[in-house]
């Protein structure tokens, strides 16, 4: 009788060849990826399946250590290059994105030194060997980085004076706020600003769906523009007790939220102390 040690190699050696003959021609399905992954010392944990792809035909998210491995199956290596291409266009898109055949692997998140370590054994250039002192923590929905005070350089309570300076194209609306045109993650996208009691509380970056590039329809900009919110902070939070699908994020001093409106998507930021502030209203006539 083969001893259980013997039997863990056999085992070892099934998933290594299984993963060799699948490269050799290129990964061609999920189990394929799982069993590269493997055979690469990465070992992918907390296997969640994704509901929207994201235009893959299957995706799946995983954990190796502290990095997010994400998984995505195409019908052919020209729509997996396409793809990877299309998805490193959007500056929002951080991370690494490995193509292997008709898969494309998309490592980001945790600590650089073990990200990079992961992004070489899935290039097949080595074997990934975590670090014993690496702590597995399961990753936390909806949840930004305590450093997220704002939108980009400008940060709750900021006077309108000081948005102006920093932003000296925007222009007053009619209804108190400040717009700007941008191109944000590779689309033309509108930006306004609003203000409570003359202090920054809220941007919202709008993309109409009639601006997005290369004919892309409203589903695929919705998926890339979640692709990229996710590929930055992770998983957005869905509130399960309500009919609201729309991903947010939060740290208890910002909120953002992406939202599908009638003409397009908004990733809305917002200062969760100013939106609970009150009004003040003149006292001009009182």
């Amino acid at each position: 009788m083969y001893g259980i040690a013997y039997m863990a190699r056999l085992c070892v050696i099934a998933v290594a060849t299984l993963a060799s003959v699948s490269s050799a021609k290129g990964l061609d399905t999920i189990e394929s990826a799982e069993a590269y992954a493997l055979s690469r010392g990465v070992n992918l944990a907390e296997k969640e399946e994704e509901s929207e792809p994201f235009g893959a035909y299957r995706a799946f998210n995983y954990r190796a250590g502290e990095t997010l491995v994400g998984i995505f199956q195409f019908e052919s290596s020209k729509a997996a290059s396409s793809w990877r291409k299309w998805i490193a266009q959007m500056p929002l898109a951080t991370g690494h994105r490995i193509q292997n055949g008709a898969i494309v692997f998309w490592a980001s998140g945790g600590a650089d030194a073990e990200r990079l370590q992961v992004v070489a054994a899935l290039e097949g250039k080595t074997i990934f060997r975590p670090s014993s002192s690496v702590k597995v923590t399961k990753p936390k929905t909806g949840v930004l980085p305590d450093s997220v005070q704002g939108y980009q350089d400008l940060t709750w309570g900021m006077p309108e004076t000081e948005v102006t300076q920093q932003l000296p194209d925007v222009q007053a609306t009619s209804d108190g706020e400040l717009r700007r045109s941008a191109t944000v993650a590779g689309i033309e996208a509108s930006i306004r600003l609003g203000f409570k009691n003359g202090k920054l509380k809220r941007v919202v970056v709008g993309f109409p769906f009639d601006a997005a590039p290369r004919g892309m329809n409203r589903r695929e900009t919705i998926d890339a523009l979640t692709a990229a919110l996710a590929g930055k902070y992770g998983p957005g939070k869905i509130d399960e007790d309500s009919f609201d699908t729309d991903p947010s994020w939060s740290n208890g001093r910002t909120t953002i939220t992406l939202r599908e409106v009638m003409h397009g998507v908004a990733i809305v930021y917002e200062s969760v102390e100013l939106m609970a502030e009150v009004e003040q209203l003149p006292q001009d006539g009182l």
